[in-house]
């Protein structure tokens, strides 16, 4: 191993060198271009990568604690295990690296992308990932507790595995993504997409979620007992035996979803469409529903025992041996007979 790296730069290019164990804390490497440089357990704390290329390098295991990779690529370099602690990483490209065990955690990863990457069981705890993208990266057992995922997207990869805890996921773009059995204890969901995301499973238990987006995704078997959801939309979810029990739903849309054998007793439901909603065998005794749009829903063989239904509109709804016992109907509308005219209408043949 050389004693200075410096002497081995050849026109800003690093390559073929063993830098393995080197104690190289605070070097300066700003825009060099690394190429099979081993660099294997070196002390690189504080060191200044920015703008800095490596290709086909190693990193495992080296202290790269509050060093700078701003606007870094970092590309095929195997990083196990590495300690990156409060590092910079702002607006770095890392692509099909292994950062598995690595330590981010009070990283500033903002505007960074992970690209077909290995981050299994690395922690990003506390760590800065606002508008960081990931696409197809292995994320088993990663840890983002504590972490800003503010705008944070996620393609084509897998999040049932990850731990959150305590995040900002507000404008969080999570679609498509496989998060059954995930659970979100403390996070903010404030416009988050969940879109035809699989959230089989999913425990979001007495969290609060404002304009948040659940549209066509699979909620079967979801724990959403105890939530305050705010113009949220559930529009064509399959919720089928979900427990949303003494929930309470806000202007959310729920048209079209699929609420068979659903809990849904004691919540309240002001303002929330949910026309189309196919809800038989489901549980609302004690619920509370104002101003809600049930046209051409289907309860069939649900409860709705001592519920309150103030101002809804019921117009064709199917409730074949749907229990009503202490039900209160208040100004509740049923099929209107021009209404279902307008609808039946053929043109002329």
């Amino acid at each position: 191993m050389a004693s200075s790296p410096q002497s081995l730069i050849v026109n800003g290019v690093l390559e073929d060198a063993d830098l393995s164990g080197a104690s190289l804390a605070g070097t300066g490497f700003q825009t060099i271009k690394f190429h099979k440089v081993n660099f294997r357990g070196a002390d690189l704390s504080g060191a200044d990568f920015s703008q800095a290329q490596f290709d086909d390098c190693d990193l495992s295991g080296a202290i790269l604690n509050e060093a700078q990779f701003i606007g870094a690529t970092i590309n095929n370099t195997n990083a196990a295990g590495a300690s990156l602690s409060k590092a910079n990483l702002t607006t770095t490209s890392v692509i099909k690296s292994d950062l598995s065990q690595a330590n981010l955690a009070e990283s500033d990863c903002s505007a960074s992308l992970f690209d077909n990457c290995i981050l299994d069981n690395a922690v990003f705890e506390k760590a800065d990932l606002s508008t960081a993208r990931m696409n197809a990266c292995s994320l088993s057992g990663t840890s983002f507790k504590e972490s800003d995922l503010s705008r944070w997207m996620v393609m084509e990869s897998d999040l049932s595995a990850v731990v959150f805890g305590k995040n900002n996921l507000s404008q969080a773009m999570l679609m498509n993504a496989n998060l059954s059995g995930q659970q979100f204890p403390e996070c903010d969901l404030t416009l988050t997409l969940f879109i035809e995301a699989n959230l089989q499973g999913a425990n979001f238990s007495g969290a609060s979620m404002s304009q948040t987006q659940f549209s066509m995704s699979i909620m079967k078997g979801a724990n959403l007992s105890n939530i305050k959801a705010e113009n949220t939309s559930f529009a064509a979810a399959d919720l089928t035996a979900a427990d949303l029990t003494g929930s309470a739903f806000e202007i959310c849309d729920f048209s079209h979803a699929k609420l068979v054998q659903a809990r849904a007793g004691n919540s309240s439901w002001h303002v929330t469409p949910m026309v189309g909603v196919q809800a038989q065998q489901s549980i609302w005794d004690g619920a509370q529903l104002e101003l809600c749009d049930f046209s051409h829903a289907s309860i069939d063989e649900a409860s709705f025992r001592n519920a309150t239904i103030k101002l809804c509109n019921l117009h064709k709804l199917s409730e074949e041996k749907t229990i009503w016992d202490g039900a209160n109907f208040n100004d509740t509308f049923r099929t209107d007979p021009i209404r279902e005219k307008a609808e039946n209408w053929q043109p002329p043949a």
